[in-house]
């Protein structure tokens, strides 16, 4: 009989980021059978997550308690605290963290396991991260424009995280009859007529930068409601009441107002009941892909649709796209970004989500909208829905086909056939590729000189100090710069033979990684493009 492996989780991330692991812990569950899965996360969410998790064990917390252990000036008080946790004191096979603070890192590294995923924080301070795909992420997360380059799934990332395969899912949260049952009734209690269609709005957002003006979405509920077998659902939490009777004063049509009338545990069900929902990025948006309700997504200031948009096939995201977006910390006091997610084009998108029109979409300054699917290698992407392909996509598209190469996945040929040759006519993608092939040739030439003085110096036995190789050649701000500052976390250890091993082998790695890249890049601007890629 085989051995059942254990798995230990952490994510301390609010609803979305939870709900954005639970494909994890399904893959988990499917791939590694038979298991045990440990879940370490905010007590909050886990009132949404209950029975329907393939999860054998919860380990929550309140936020707020973890917030003031997490921001105590000796942190290592905080982690004594949760290291008394049964759970957290028994073996792993592998530990997952999904959680970007040191606290959490520290708890990664003082569960025993026999291998772990992600940040990762030693007893002396030193921080690391642990395999390909949190290096990844990392990449990604720490800089704007690396975000505007990647269009990996922040779900398939964490997939990636785990090991896994990856698969295309759907309806990955489960709703009971007696669970759909009641909202349904609780649809009706609140004005629902059930004369057709059922668009639901989630008006909130956890910052009041990231949300769409409350007069833009009742300026879209009385053009979906012309349609006279189109009902509108408002969603939220009790602390956005205001918002629903803002919508209601300046709405001239009926709405079922649910906000603060539910509990988090009846938002899946309530959802199912929904054809549309229409909702900035928030933990609602994901919920909904979840139990498979179509989410039209409203991206813009710090939310951007490459990491966080709803998971799943048939999502539409409506993406701002100026020089500044999207951005991290520091952001305008006023969203102006904002201004141009214009309500026509959502109302536009709306109804061809709605009612399957087939016209050409307008174009809209500084406005992008995608729409996605799943690949053959089981990854999702989000692809232009209108005939204009803004340049930083081409960029964006560009590194994606690169990062599957170097993250392990398999490239959907048939795909790349229609939509790389689509990119390959247009002048500014040659340009681009030229660029970046440029880049990557000097990257490679880099790597082969520091690997040939690496070499040099252990015949010599004059080892260079491993902290002082540094990484030239990057003419670009690029996601692969800051690979390689993750990749070369924690080096430097006692033993300098040891070190300057190690210091090779990532150099070796890293010369692979650029120069299959390389090879993909003569690949695509070839003339029998696509034919067979080089791995």
């Amino acid at each position: 009989m085989k051995e059942r492996a254990k798995f230990f989780v952490i994510q301390m991330g609010r609803m979305g980021d939870v709900v954005q692991s639970l494909p994890l812990l399904k893959r988990l569950r499917d791939e590694k059978f038979p298991c045990e899965i440990t879940l370490l996360c905010i007590r909050e969410p886990a009132q949404l997550l209950g029975s329907v998790v393939p999860v054998d064990r919860f380990v929550s917390i309140p936020y707020g308690y973890y917030k003031k252990l997490r921001s105590r000036e000796n942190p290592s008080t905080g982690l004594r605290f949760l290291l008394e946790i049964a759970e957290l004191r028994e073996s792993y096979d592998l530990v997952i963290n999904l959680t970007h603070d040191l606290l959490a890192a520290s708890l990664c590294y003082n569960i025993r396991s026999r291998k772990k995923s992600g940040l990762v924080q030693d007893r002396e301070g030193r921080v690391s991260l642990e395999g390909d795909w949190g290096k990844y992420l990392f990449s990604v997360a720490t800089d704007r424009n690396n975000r505007a380059q990647n269009l990996i799934n922040l779900v398939d990332i964490h997939i990636g995280m785990g090991g896994l395969r990856h698969q295309a899912m759907e309806k990955w949260l489960e709703t009971g009859e007696e669970e759909e049952q009641s909202a349904e009734e609780l649809l009706v209690e609140h004005g629902w007529k059930r004369r057709g269609k059922l668009v639901a709005f989630q008006m909130g957002a956890n910052q009041p930068h990231r949300a769409w003006p409350v007069g833009h979405f009742a300026r879209l509920g009385e053009t979906l409601t012309d349609h006279p077998d189109v009902e509108t659902v408002l969603l939220g939490a009790p602390g956005e009441s205001g918002l629903g009777e803002e919508f209601l004063r300046k709405a001239p049509i009926p709405a079922v107002n649910l906000i603060g009338k539910s509990r988090v545990s009846e938002l899946p069900a309530i959802l199912t009941k929904c054809d549309l929902l229409v909702s900035n990025d928030t933990g609602t948006a994901h919920i909904a892909a979840a139990v498979g309700t179509r989410v039209l997504g409203l991206y813009f200031s710090t939310a951007f649709f490459g990491e966080t948009a709803p998971f799943g096939g048939g999502h539409v995201v409506l993406q701002v796209e100026t020089e500044c977006t999207p951005c991290l910390k520091d952001r305008c006091q006023e969203t102006w970004c904002r201004d141009y997610l214009c309500v026509e084009a959502v109302q536009a998108s709306a109804k061809r989500m709605l009612f399957g029109r087939t016209e050409p979409l307008s174009e809209f300054p500084n406005l992008s909208i995608y729409e996605s699917r799943f690949l053959s290698n089981g990854t999702l992407i989000y692809l232009p829905a209108a005939e204009k392909i803004s340049e930083r996509y081409q960029n964006a598209f560009l590194n994606r086909i690169l990062w599957e190469n170097a993250l392990g996945l398999e490239h959907d040929e048939k795909f790349l056939a229609g939509f790389g040759a689509k990119l390959l006519a247009l002048e500014s993608f040659r340009s681009t590729m030229e660029a970046v092939r440029t880049e990557y040739a000097s990257l490679s030439s880099h790597y082969h000189e520091t690997l040939k003085t690496l070499y040099q110096a252990a015949l010599a036995g004059n080892l260079p100090d491993a902290g002082k190789i540094g990484a030239n050649g990057f003419t670009r701000n690029s996601l692969l710069r800051a690979f390689h500052r993750f990749e070369m976390m924690g080096l430097g250890g006692e033993n300098p033979l040891e070190a300057h091993r190690e210091l090779i082998q990532k150099h070796a790695k890293l010369n692979s990684m650029v120069n299959a890249s390389l090879g993909i890049l003569e690949a695509m601007a070839s003339e029998d493009f696509p034919g067979d890629l080089p791995r």
